[in-house]
């Protein structure tokens, strides 16, 4: 479509051609050419070439003058062209703006047929077309004319032909002319201001015979209209200097004073503005058959809408303070709630008697949630929290129901802002169903409403807001929904559902049990048909939030305008509910952040079983927290797995006091020096261990030693993980991630213990549910078994000193052979420790057999590197059986000196320490003398 204010340009004019002077520079040139020839060859030929310089350019003359005719006739042709599209344009132009003018200001013989849109576009003084004429147009063409024909075409584009020619009802706007004539011209303005305001937004005195199809009262502070027949007086006491006025007379001095527009209509086809300026148009008339068809017309519609405004209608507001309030109802057997007012006066539904569930449906700003607070409000004013108690759910952000959050009967609020939560939530709700089934088989009663008095269990209404969010969220809540639909009426659970579109996203085994249906406004009549069973609800006009239809049972549909509640009526229904014990809440509260050993008692439902307590577990569908335990003999080896800052030492060391309680055994902390930790290792290799073996970051262990004891120490661990069940000893292990040689570890774990991962992939592919992973989950809290759980917070001992190392003394008589890899550095202790012992340094070359042995002043010790003892192999094989054979160094140097392949134990770097073999015993730790 065109822009409002279109643009076009005139065809430049047609340039004249240039003129073409006569060439005498080119005459004269060949003239002389031609006397210098005849002057140099004497040949009177020569001279004819003079006479072609003046026919050559009285030819280029001649030429030129035809071709500025030839150009100026293709100009003409060619603007004449431009000329007759530039009409097209403008033809162009102005219908769209035609149909732009009468598509926003359409006319009252439009607006009869019914072609004239929706209308009741606000509550504004309407803009009447009196009829049509020629009209400014807001085309503006561009250029200069350049003759009539140009200013003929500015003249035709600025006027617009066959245009509404419109008039505000601001003002006032008088007809005069014959009483038939004036009259058709006011009935057609005033249908034009009924199609243009919402009924209930507009007040008609229409006083006088022929003209009671027009009258409406209006509501509130309508746009209000006087009509005046032949009479320059009339009662305008019901309106205030808001009312326009629509004044017919037969002569201009009858219409009352300071009318804005005055029409004069002699004939049918001839009308005259007068007033603010002259001009003259076709007027618009309408027959009052007309008219009052399409008055009949019109109060159907608005009687579908909702917004009638004719007597006994739906107000546009109702404040909550406005409705009846009746006192507290104790009785099991009733959950009334009036809900706004109708037609015919308040109106209420009955959860029990009408119920037992609802669905509510409503597009956005139609006052779905704003409803939603409503109804638990006034369900709150008539039922003390001992017989009613709400869960609240909101999929939308959150904040729909923090204005009943103070309500004592609201058990709590379940939102989307942390899945986690809202998952455990809403999980609990099958707890609350078995549980409920328990009291009311102890009661030996069917149902809730037949509990004696005595017994605590008030009715639960669960309210969903945004209910296809959830479901999308959480698909398979959709069973515990549709469980309590079928069960809820004699458990005392009610579902009240709210959704944009519930066609489609409420089960049939749902909707079949919710027979109380509300629907607000939606945009689809088949929404409205779905929920109550009525395509109106599809026709509320949009800004009447609150307004809409309540469908239950024998009561049919009925049209209420729904109340809205404000905080200070809140506060006021918080405050008169009588103090009691707190409500009976569905779900237990989160798992504390932190925990201590002597709180596992108290905040357990259950008592522990008998094996090592270490945390708390979270069981919703139980609606319990159950101690978290582990049976070494039945379980196997457990294993504790999480990301850096997880709380896996926290962990074992909760399991390790878990044990010792439980009388285990003892725990033996496989952690300090790598000399303590290959002691205590090659004591459960050798069977000499019994309770529990700990092992904090199991994947590094060992990570800085020989490849050869590191994988010794892993096929250790991996000998008692085997023989955990059946032996006295057992193991519990932590690791980031078990890759390596460790990988294969895993296996021999038959319980797992899953601390917060760095993402839900890496939860899942360590064996957990990813439906428990929290990327703010605090240290000591993950999952076991399948449940949430929060770990005894124990202190970390600080790691344990290694075994104490001898200094080694010099064994008189013997020779002691060093293989050092540093053997200068073994050289200078040994004189530092030894000083009246020789020592020397033996060279890469052999010395000769029994060199340094039998000679005078033999040394005690001899020392040298791997290679210099390979080199004096002779020297080594005559000396070693009978020496003291020391090694400062690492697997090089003692297979240099020491024939045994077993590993010897493991030497902590930096400390001085060595392997010592004496004659016919194995290698032992020492160090060298301070």
């Amino acid at each position: 479509m065109p822009e409002p204010h279109a643009r076009l340009t005139l065809p430049p004019a047609v340039p004249e051609p240039a003129k073409h002077p006569f060439p005498v520079l080119g005459t004269l040139m060949p003239m002389v050419a031609a006397v210098v020839l005849w002057v140099v060859t004497s040949s009177p030929f020569a001279l004819v070439f003079a006479a072609l310089g003046p026919l050559v350019a009285l030819a280029g003359v001649l030429d030129g003058r035809r071709g500025a005719k030839r150009a100026r006739r293709t100009g003409a042709k060619e603007r004449e062209e431009a000329l007759a599209a530039l009409r097209a344009d403008i033809a162009r132009e102005h219908e769209a703006e035609r149909l732009r003018a009468w598509t926003e200001t359409p006319s009252a013989r439009t607006v009869v047929a019914g072609e004239a849109g929706p209308g009741w576009h606000g509550a504004d003084s309407p803009v009447v077309v009196l009829g049509s004429g020629e009209m400014p147009s807001g085309l503006r063409l561009d250029g200069a004319p350049q003759g009539e024909e140009d200013r003929a075409l500015l003249a035709e584009a600025a006027g617009l032909a066959a245009a509404p020619v419109a008039a505000p009802l601001a003002g006032g706007i008088g007809f005069v002319g014959p009483a038939a004539l004036a009259r058709a011209a006011a009935r057609a303005a005033l249908v034009q201001c009924l199609h243009a305001v919402r009924p209930d937004r507009i007040a008609v005195d229409a006083a006088g015979e022929g003209w009671a199809w027009a009258h409406r009262p209006g509501r509130g502070r309508p746009v209000g209209i006087v009509v005046l027949d032949r009479t320059a007086s009339g009662d305008r006491s019901a309106f205030d200097d808001t009312a326009c006025v629509l004044a017919v007379a037969t002569e201009t001095a009858a219409l009352p004073p300071g009318i804005a527009t005055i029409v004069r209509i002699p004939d049918p086809g001839t009308a005259e503005l007068v007033r603010p300026r002259a001009h003259r148009f076709s007027p618009a008339l309408l027959g009052a058959a007309e008219a009052e068809a399409f008055a009949a017309r019109l109060d159907a519609r608005a009687e579908r809408a909702g917004v009638a405004g004719r007597a006994g209608a739906v107000p546009d507001l109702v404040a909550f303070d406005e409705l009846p309030r009746p006192g507290l109802e104790r009785r099991r057997d009733r959950l009334a709630a009036t809900l706004g007012i109708g037609a015919d006066g308040p109106v209420a539904v009955d959860l029990v008697a009408d119920g037992p569930h609802a669905i509510v449906a409503g597009t956005t700003g139609s006052g779905k949630s704003e409803f939603l607070v409503a109804w638990i409000a006034a369900l709150a004013s008539a039922h003390p929290s001992e017989r009613l108690t709400f869960l609240l759910v909101d999929f939308k952000g959150g904040a729909a129901f923090e204005p009943v959050r103070a309500l004592p009967h609201v058990a709590g609020i379940v939102t989307d802002l942390d899945d986690a939560e809202a998952l455990r939530a809403l999980e609990s709700i099958r707890a609350e169903i078995r549980a409920r089934e328990r009291i009311l088989r102890t009661a030996g009663v069917a149902e809730l409403s037949r509990l004696p008095d005595a017994v605590a269990l008030a009715r639960l209404v669960i309210v969903i807001d945004e209910y296809q969010a959830l479901m999308d969220r959480f698909p398979e809540l959709g069973a515990i929904v549709a469980d309590i639909a079928q069960r809820g009426r004699s458990l005392g659970m009610h579902l009240v559902l709210a959704a944009q579109r519930p066609l489609g996203v409420v089960r049939d085994a749902i909707s079949a049990n919710c027979p109380i249906r509300v629907s607000l406004r939606v945009l689809d009549r088949g929404d409205s048909i779905a929920v109550i069973g009525d395509p109106r609800a599809a026709e509320i006009e949009a800004g009447t939030p609150g307004r809409g239809y309540l469908s239950s049972g024998a009561a049919g549909v009925r049209q209420a305008q729904f109340a809205l509640v404000d905080e200070a009526s809140i506060a006021a229904i918080a405050a008169a509910d009588p103090a009691g014990a707190p409500v009976r809440r569905p779900w237990l509260d989160p798992l504390p952040g932190e925990l201590r050993r002597g709180e596992l008692g108290r905040l357990a439902t259950e008592p522990a079983g008998g094996g090592v307590a270490f945390g708390l577990a979270d069981e919703p569908d139980r609606q319990a927290r159950t101690i978290a335990e582990w049976h070494p003999h039945t379980d196997g080896p457990m294993l504790v797995c999480g990301r850096g800052g997880s709380g896996r030492s926290t962990a074992l060391a909760a399991i390790a006091a878990g044990f010792e309680a439980s009388g285990g055994g003892a725990v033996h902390r496989v952690a300090g020096a790598g000399s303590r930790v290959w002691d205590l290792l090659a004591a459960a290799r050798g069977g000499r261990l019994t309770g529990l073996l700990v092992i904090d970051d199991l994947d590094r262990l060992g990570h800085d030693w020989d490849p050869e004891a590191r994988q010794a120490a892993i096929d250790t661990i991996a000998g008692v993980l085997r023989t955990a069940r059946s032996s006295g000893l057992t193991v519990a292990a932590s690791a980031s991630r078990l890759g390596g040689p460790a990988h294969g570890l895993v296996e021999g774990f038959g319980a797992s213990l899953l601390l917060a991962h760095a993402g839900r992939a890496e939860l899942s592919q360590a064996g957990g549910d990813p439906a428990l992973w929290r990327p703010d989950a605090v240290p000591g809290s993950g999952q076991w078994r399948g449940r949430a759980v929060q770990l005894v917070h124990e202190p970390v001992a600080a790691p344990p000193a290694g075994p104490a190392v001898p200094p080694f003394a010099v064994q008189a008589g013997r020779l002691h052979l060093i293989a050092a890899a540093s053997p200068r550095a073994a050289l200078e202790h040994w004189q530092r420790a030894f000083p009246g012992q020789p020592a020397r340094l033996i060279g890469a070359m052999p010395a000769p057999t029994g060199a340094g042995v039998s000679e005078p002043g033999r040394p005690a010790a001899l020392i040298g590197d791997a290679d210099a003892w390979n080199a004096n192999w002779s020297l080594l094989a005559a000396e070693r059986d009978e020496a003291v054979v020391l090694v400062d160094g690492g697997p090089a140097e003692l297979r240099a000196l020491v024939r045994e392949r077993s590993l010897p134990p493991l030497l902590d770097p930096g400390r001085g320490q060595l392997w010592r073999a004496m004659p016919g015993a194995p290698l032992e730790r020492v160090r060298w003398p301070a």
